[in-house]
C-alpha cells in the first residue's frame, strides 16, 4: 500500500479516535516505544486528522505534509 491508498484508507475507512487509542494503549501496556515505522503511521494519521477536522499543517515534518497535501486531495 504506498502512501496515497493508506491516507485514502485511514480517511475513509478508519475510525481515527481508535487508531490512536489502540496506538497508544500498546505502547503503555507493553511499556515500549512505537517503532520508526509506528512513528510514520501516528505521523500520518495526524495529519489525516488535522485535514479533516479544517486545522492548518501542524508540523514540518516530510512525511506528515506529503499526508496532509494527499489527504487535500482525495
Amino acid at each position: 500500500m504506498d502512501l496515497k491508498e493508506f491516507v485514502k484508507f485511514l480517511k475513509y475507512e478508519t475510525d481515527l479516535n481508535r487508531f490512536f487509542d489502540s496506538t497508544a494503549g500498546y505502547c503503555i501496556t507493553n511499556r515500549v516505544l512505537p517503532s520508526q515505522y509506528e512513528v510514520q503511521r501516528i505521523k500520518i494519521a495526524l495529519a489525516v486528522s488535522d485535514q479533516i477536522e479544517g486545522q492548518r499543517p501542524q508540523s514540518t515534518d516530510k512525511i506528515y505534509l506529503a499526508a496532509y497535501q494527499i489527504s487535500e486531495s482525495v
